[in-house]
């Protein structure tokens, strides 16, 4: 049991800083370089050495320590509820690693608004054979179409709603931002390779009600800013 724990938090630590390591560089280049300085006007290079022991960027002195120990935080604790409630195994490998890719996507489509092409590209066999082992390939391929067709339809919506407000307010179109992108649309289909069908159908509809939870909750806490 011990070892099982040290093996974990191990694990955790090197998956977190694989995670700050990606999310930093991917946004600015597709290539697998030196570490760089995530700030968007700054990109000086680190050593390693550096990177992995949080040194502030010499260059603008900005490099903010609370993204990297949020996510080492969150790295060791998934992995050590992983590592209690399953046991290792192929399968098992993949279902770890969706986790991460995932994990990824999300702090860069927080930080940046984008959904990057390698990633997708990298989701739709790490999410597909997850998806494969846990559902099956049928439930697997409804799952996926299910929740591209579903969010390309709300993504439809979306610009629709964007043309009326554009129109209401007199404004050029260009100047408003959409409610959705087309990335929203490729991850819901990296989702549903994930969760297979009926799961992504309930994995879109929590997600949207959380959004609207997390909305609420900002709207509010504005408010009692400007009090």
């Amino acid at each position: 049991m011990l070892s099982q724990t040290i093996i974990a938090i191990f694990l955790g630590i090197i998956f977190a800083w694989i995670v700050n390591y990606l999310v930093d560089l991917l946004p600015f280049t597709f290539h697998l370089t030196s570490p760089i300085c995530p700030q968007k006007d700054c990109g000086k290079q680190f050593t390693w050495t550096e990177y992995i022991l949080f040194y502030r960027c010499k260059s603008c002195a900005s490099r903010s320590l609370a993204r990297p120990f949020f996510i080492l935080a969150i790295s060791i604790t998934f992995s050590l509820i992983f590592g209690l409630v399953f046991s290792p195994g192929l399968v098992d490998v993949f279902y770890y690693l969706s986790f991460y890719y995932l994990f990824i996507v999300g702090l860069i489509d927080f930080e940046h608004h984008l959904i990057l092409l390698p990633l997708n590209i990298a989701g739709f066999f790490i999410l597909g054979l997850a998806g494969f082992f846990l559902h099956g390939w049928l439930s697997t391929l409804i799952g996926c179409a299910s929740g591209a067709f579903i969010m390309y339809i709300l993504f439809l919506f979306g610009k629709l709603f964007t043309r009326y407000k554009a129109r209401k307010l007199n404004v050029p179109i260009s100047s408003l931002d959409d409610s959705l992108a087309f990335g929203d649309v490729i991850l819901a289909f990296l989702l549903g390779l994930l969760l297979g069908w009926p799961g992504i159908w309930i994995g879109l509809l929590l997600g949207i009600l959380l959004s609207g939870l997390l909305s609420i909750f900002v709207i509010i806490f504005l408010n009692l800013q400007k009090k």
